[in-house]
Parts: structure tokens; C-alpha cells; sequence
């Protein structure tokens, strides 16, 4: 991890003396991706093609790292990410690393990948959403069946990964196509995970399974941010640590809550037929959708009353936008709080 005595001086001569070593194509990467109020990147690091690269303040990206986004694709670094060095990120077509996560050397994160925040990533770590086709035509060599595969109108060979906030993962994990690593998991070296791991789950081996648990992970039915053990349940998408290394990493809350990004998910003892009412304080007036329903934000304190849509392990997740310009983006809502509250039905017995 980057030495607190690392000073902003000291990044921007770094910065300075990557763009010197190619000068012209550097500096056209940094004028297109705004990067150079924001980053440090060690000068042998490569960052190629022309998608999206979005990266917040604070990153630092390490010696011979490589950063590939082609036409059409998206890479986000979130504040205070730190790429090791000789890491690899290849987005096809989006790898997204949540705030203050940390890849450690010669990682790769290649394909259709979501990390959250405050994971913990030791060295050599793989993660891929594909793999190669060879059972769709055996006797025929694996280059030529995976080239045959995507020519399809209907071939998907990649398979999103999907990894939680404050997750732990040990030296030489391999983490393959399709899997879902709930919040909080513990993933021991050398393992190989091929299935899901639900949140706080301690696994290992290969293949990996669950070896105990962290926490008992028990959604209750109302949730406050004021209260440090429903942490757990302002499930992802929230700002509950420092933004840079030299941040205290106490929780703190904003406002009497926890500023939520514009994708959060909360985790609640729920049922379809329910009804969520979320309490919320926004700087800007605008809209939260979930399920298939919009919902207007006043600015000030709102309470909302969500129909539950709940997804995977009961999860409930929402989208947020607003009216705010990017200057105002950084705090614009805060969640209070969370209570389900049940629509029960009357009637007579026969």
C-alpha cells in the first residue's frame, strides 16, 4: 500500500514523469479521461484504447500495471483504489472497482467485473467473467471453437462477476465466470471459486465452499444508520470509509446518515408484498427507481413509500439521480433509515 509520507507533490511529479516517457499519446489519454488532477501512476503503466475511463480523486495505479478499455467499454475506479504493480484490468465490456479497494501485484481483472469497496486483495488474484468454448465441437481445436462460438448472433460467453464491499481475499484466488461474493466474505489462498458465497461467508479450497461465518447475517425488518451493527445492512453502494490513506477509518456518518452513491442496495427482512419506507436527506431534488417504479425526491428530508422489489439473497437495490451538476454529486443523498412494513390482508373465515 502507498506510504502516508507519499505527498501530492510527490504524485504529480510521478504523474509528470509518466507522461515524459511518451509525451504525446500520454497526454492524449490524460486530456481524455480528465485524469490529471486525480491520479498516481507510476511512468512504466500503460492505460490503452479509447472507451470509458472514469477515476476518482485519489487512485494510484502501479509500475507496469495495464489499464485496456476498447471502443464502447467502461472502466471505473472509485476513490482511493489502488492498482499493484503489474496488474492487469481489461474491461469487456465493464470492470468497476469500488472506493479504497487495494489489487495487489500481478493481479488480473479481466471481462465484465463489479468490486466493491474496502476489499482487501492479495497478490496474483484472477477474476474473469469468460472462458474458452471446448465441448461445443470437441474434436476441433479450442481457438477455433471459441472463434466459431462468437461469430453466433446469440453467443454471451461472459458471465458478470460480482464481488461485495469489505471483502478479504487471499494470495493466489481464482475466481471464475457467473459468481456472486456476497458482502463481507473471507476467501482463503490458493482457492478456486466457482459458486456463490453468501454475505460474511469465510470459504476456501478448490473448489471453494463455506467454511464458517463471519457474522450471522440476519436482515431485521428496520434498519438505522445511527446503529454501528446495521452496518452490514446498508448492504453496498455507501461511503462508510475514508475516501484516501490518510483518512481516519472510523465509520462517520454525514448528516445522521450514510451518503449513498448512485447504485445502493439495502438488505432487510422483506417480501415482495411489502412496503419499504425509506427515510432520506438530499441536497438536490430527484428521482429513486426501484423495481420498475420511479419515485420523486424533494430536497430536504423525504420519506418514501417503496413497494419492495426484492433480487438476489432478498436484497433490495435502487438507483439515484438527481438534478445536481458533478460538483454537487459527492454527498447529494443520505439514508436515514429502512423499515419494512407489512401489507397484510383481511378476510373471512369460511
Amino acid at each position: 500500500m502507498p506510504a502516508t509520507a507519499d505527498t501530492s507533490l510527490h504524485r504529480w511529479l510521478t504523474t509528470a514523469r509518466w507522461m515524459l516517457h511518451a509525451p504525446r499519446r500520454r497526454w492524449r489519454r490524460v486530456v481524455r479521461h480528465g485524469l490529471l488532477p486525480f491520479f498516481h501512476v507510476h511512468r512504466q503503466a500503460e492505460i490503452e484504447g479509447d472507451g470509458r475511463l472514469d477515476v476518482a480523486a485519489g487512485v494510484c495505479i502501479g509500475r507496469s500495471a495495464r489499464l485496456v478499455v476498447g471502443d464502447g467499454h467502461r472502466l471505473s475506479l472509485a476513490r482511493g483504489v489502488w492498482i499493484g504493480d503489474d496488474c492487469e484490468l481489461f474491461a469487456a465490456p465493464e470492470v468497476r472497482i469500488g472506493s479504497r479497494t487495494s489489487l495487489q501485484s500481478r493481479s488480473q481483472i479481466l471481462g465484465q467485473v463489479s468490486m466493491g469497496s474496502g476489499c482487501v486483495c492479495a497478490a496474483n488474484l484472477y477474476v474473469s467473467s469468460g472462458s474458452h468454448r471446448f465441448f461445443d465441437e470437441p474434436h476441433l481445436p479450442v481457438r477455433v471453437q471459441d472463434r466459431r462460438a462468437a461469430a453466433r448472433p446469440s453467443f454471451a460467453n461472459s458471465r458478470a462477476v460480482s464481488i461485495g464491499d469489505d471483502c478479504w481475499i487471499g494470495i493466489n484466488v481464482v475466481i471464475l465466470p457467473g459468481v456472486t461474493i456476497g458482502r463481507g466474505c473471507v476467501v482463503g489462498a490458493n482457492s478456486v471459486v466457482r459458486s456463490d458465497a453468501p454475505p460474511y461467508s469465510v470459504i476456501g479450497g478448490a473448489p471453494a465452499s463455506v467454511l464458517k461465518t463471519r457474522l450471522n447475517f440476519a436482515p431485521p425488518s428496520r434498519i438505522e444508520a445511527r446503529e454501528d451493527l446495521h452496518i452490514p445492512y446498508f448492504y453496498s453502494g455507501f461511503q462508510q470509509l475514508g475516501v484516501s490513506e490518510d483518512a481516519d477509518d472510523t465509520c462517520a456518518r454525514e448528516r445522521g446518515g450514510w451518503v449513498a452513491g448512485d447504485r445502493f442496495c439495502l438488505a432487510l427482512d422483506v417480501r415482495p408484498a411489502d412496503v419499504v419506507d425509506l427515510e432520506i436527506d438530499a441536497t438536490h431534488a430527484g428521482t429513486i427507481e426501484h423495481g420498475a417504479r420511479i419515485f420523486k425526491v424533494a430536497r430536504g428530508r423525504n420519506r418514501l413509500s417503496i413497494p419492495a422489489a426484492p433480487g438476489h439473497w432478498n436484497l433490495l437495490e435502487f438507483n439515484w439521480s438527481y438534478g445536481g451538476g458533478d460538483a454537487a454529486r459527492e454527498g447529494a443523498l443520505v439514508v436515514l433509515c429502512a423499515a419494512v412494513r407489512t401489507q397484510r390482508t383481511t378476510g373471512t373465515t369460511p
